[in-house]
């Protein structure tokens, strides 16, 4: 039986949350997993430490935390307990009594719908969201700055943060770039709609590469700030250090508007652009006959896949439910499955051009993508055992799925408009 999570709040996650959650863990730790924070982060109470010693539990290693951070982490709790007085406890709106169904039923359907009306329509909303990001973005930058030059963190904008001789090392490297490898995937959805593009043969090719080339020169510019106006704080939570950089920034108005920003980013604008990718893919492989041909089915006013784009939105739904309490096992499916293909994706580029082709050009068609494949499968071998298990499950389904295919004979889909 799995454990329920509890989260108890004080106002500064000083004494008694930290207690409430020691006292939980140690005798009811076989069906309750505790944690705490606070209304604001604190210092841990000395004398808290003390007493509970002389019952023998230590929790002289416990951080404090804002709650906050807790929300932005997403983890979902069962019970949330204020252990504070009922005014405080009055300052925490972080966890409204709606469950996790609820906000995934909205966040699905809305997303559904707007993918339902048509590309443009969602291409107009999605173009409303990254206004919002790029203001939220262009806002940090802008108080990030004025606070550094103003005195805050190094002082100024410094070389530290792009190369430092003294913690420099090339594991470092490699293991922040099977981190960025992570965060950006997903650009490669673009390629699904291409045939709805209005520009040229190329169009979705540059719109890629340029869209990879911004959002990595975006990342840079608030990641060097950030790292310069950071110089000297502790985080309570890595998870979370961006946001109590922004608090520096701007105080707390700014840490609120990049945390409602990233929720909304990714619970919408991001997994919109995810649903209209894959829902595109469905209509793909089934109009070749590789699945069935209702999925191929365009909808005759909005000129979309609608069928496939119903069947997304119910599939992320069940996933979404059945995975609500087992998100890291999710993301260990999902990224496994993108990263090999990537690696296919690789292979295919040396073998249609370069081999096939006989392009003969080893920059772009050789050394590239060898270069890729190689961070992707180190990436891939730096996962742990659970995430292999899961990816090779995953992908033996797809195998079998295609060995039925082919002893089925199964004739090409005929497209029903």
């Amino acid at each position: 039986m799995a454990k329920q999570n509890v989260l108890f709040i004080c106002i500064h996650n000083s004494a008694r949350s930290q207690m409430a959650e020691a006292w939980l863990n140690e005798i009811c730790g076989h069906h309750f997993a505790a944690e705490s924070a606070g209304l604001e982060r604190g210092t841990l109470n000395p004398l808290v430490v003390e007493a509970m010693e002389e019952v023998g539990i230590d929790i002289s290693q416990k951080k404090t935390q804002a709650v906050f951070d807790v929300f932005k982490a997403g983890k979902l709790f069962s019970y949330v307990i204020t252990v504070c007085d009922e005014t405080s406890a009055e300052r925490c709106p972080i966890f409204p009594g709606v469950p996790a169904w609820a906000w995934l039923v909205g966040f699905i359907s809305f997303n559904g719908f707007v993918n339902f009306l048509g590309i443009e329509f969602t291409a107009r909303v999605n173009r409303y969201m990254l206004i919002m990001e790029l203001a939220t973005l262009g806002l940090f930058v802008v108080l990030g700055l004025t606070a550094l030059y103003g005195g805050a963190g190094a002082g100024a904008l410094t070389l530290q943060p792009i190369y430092d001789p003294q913690v420099f090392s090339a594991a470092t490297v490699a293991g922040a770039t099977s981190i960025a490898v992570l965060s950006f995937l997903g650009f490669d959805g673009i390629s699904t709609l291409a045939e709805e593009s209005r520009g040229n043969q190329g169009a979705v090719g540059r719109a890629t590469v340029l869209s990879l080339a911004l959002i990595g020169a975006l990342f840079m510019l608030q990641t060097w700030i950030a790292t310069d106006l950071a110089r000297g704080m502790h985080f309570a939570s890595s998870d979370t250090a961006f946001y109590e950089v922004a608090q520096r920034a701007g105080g707390p108005p700014l840490r609120l508007i990049t945390i409602l920003a990233t929720v909304i980013a990714s619970a919408i604008a991001n997994a919109m652009a995810a649903q209209a990718a894959v829902s595109r893919i469905l209509f793909a492989m089934a109009r070749d006959g590789k699945l069935p041909a209702l999925l191929a089915r365009v909808h005759p006013r909005y000129q979309t896949p609608y069928v496939s784009t119903l069947a997304v939105a119910l599939v992320s739904l069940m996933v979404g439910l059945f995975f609500a309490d087992h998100l890291d096992d999710l993301s260990r499916v999902v990224n496994f499955g993108a990263l090999t293909g990537f690696v296919l994706l690789h292979l295919s580029v040396i073998t249609h051009y370069f081999i096939r082709s006989r392009s003969g050009d080893w920059l772009r068609h050789v050394v590239c993508p060898l270069t890729g494949l190689s961070i992707i499968v180190y990436v891939l071998y730096e996962m742990d055992r659970a995430a292999k298990i899961l990816g090779v499950c995953w992908i033996a389904m797809g195998i079998l799925y295609y060995l039925l295919l082919a002893l089925r004979g199964k004739k090409s889909a005929v497209l029903e408009i």
